[in-house]
C-alpha cells in the first residue's frame, strides 16, 4: 500500500470562524422579535403591552428565527468551498441560480404549509430576499469578509421578515376563518373575534363585524373561549 507524498496537498475544509456562535444565537433572536414586531405592525397596539410581553410573545416564533438563523450562518461554508476549488464565472452563476432555486422552494413550501394564506406579494419578497443573501454569499467567498457578508444578510434578512409577516398578519385577517372566531365574555357582555395578543393590561381583538381592531382592558374580561384549528 503506497503512502501518500508529504507534500502533497490534501483538499482543506473550511473553518467555522468564531463569529458563528456569536450570529448565531443574536439572528435567531432578532428573527424571532422582528416577527412579533411585523404581527402588529400594521394592526397597532404597541404601546398596550410591555417590553417583557412583547419579548415572551416572541418566544413562539422562536424555532423559526432558529432555523432562518442555522440557514445564514451555516449555508455559506459550502458556498465558500465550491467557490475556493473553482471560483470561475460559470460557477458563481450556477451556484447562485441553484441556490436560489433550491432554497425558495424550500421556503415556498414551508411558507405554504405553516402560512397558507400567504399571497403572492409574500413569495416576491421571499424571492428577493433569497437573491439578495445569495449575491451576498457569493461576495464573501470571494472577499473572505465573513463578518461583513453576515451583517449584511442579517439586516437583508430582518427587514423582510417584518414585511413578510406584516404581510401575513394583513392576510390572516382578511381570510379569517370565522367558524374558528374566539368568544369573549366580558361584563358587557360576548364578542365574538380573533386574540393578536393578551398581556396583564388587557387583549387586543379584531372583530371582522366591523372590520375594526380593538382593545379590551382585562379588568372587563371573564373568559376567553376558542376552537382551536387543526394543522394541515
Amino acid at each position: 500500500m503506497k503512502s501518500m507524498p508529504e507534500d502533497e496537498e490534501r483538499p482543506q475544509i473550511p473553518s467555522i470562524p468564531k463569529e458563528t456562535f456569536i450570529y448565531l444565537p443574536a439572528f435567531a433572536s432578532c428573527i424571532a422579535i422582528c416577527w412579533q414586531v411585523g404581527v402588529l405592525y400594521p394592526l397597532g397596539g404597541f404601546y398596550f403591552f410591555s417590553f417583557t410581553e412583547h419579548l415572551v410573545a416572541a418566544t413562539v416564533y422562536l424555532p423559526f428565527g432558529i432555523g432562518v438563523a442555522g440557514f445564514l450562518v451555516l449555508v455559506p461554508f459550502a458556498i465558500h468551498s465550491i467557490v475556493r476549488r473553482s471560483g470561475s464565472p460559470s460557477t458563481l452563476v450556477l451556484v447562485f441560480l441553484t441556490g436560489c432555486a433550491v432554497s425558495f422552494a424550500s421556503i415556498s413550501w414551508l411558507t405554504n404549509r405553516f402560512f397558507p394564506f400567504a399571497d403572492a406579494r409574500t413569495y416576491w419578497v421571499e424571492l428577493l430576499l433569497i437573491s439578495g443573501i445569495f449575491l451576498v454569499w457569493i461576495l464573501y467567498a470571494r472577499r473572505a469578509n465573513y463578518s461583513g457578508a453576515m451583517f449584511i444578510a442579517g439586516l437583508i434578512a430582518i427587514a423582510s421578515t417584518i414585511t413578510v409577516s406584516a404581510r401575513v398578519s394583513l392576510v390572516r385577517l382578511d381570510r379569517v376563518n370565522l367558524t374558528h372566531l374566539a368568544i369573549i365574555t366580558t361584563k358587557a357582555g360576548s364578542v365574538d373575534g380573533v386574540v393578536i395578543m393578551s398581556g396583564e393590561r388587557g387583549t387586543l381583538l379584531y372583530r371582522p363585524d366591523l372590520n375594526r381592531v380593538f382593545f379590551q382592558s382585562a379588568s372587563e374580561i371573564k373568559s376567553i373561549d376558542w376552537l382551536r384549528e387543526n394543522m394541515r
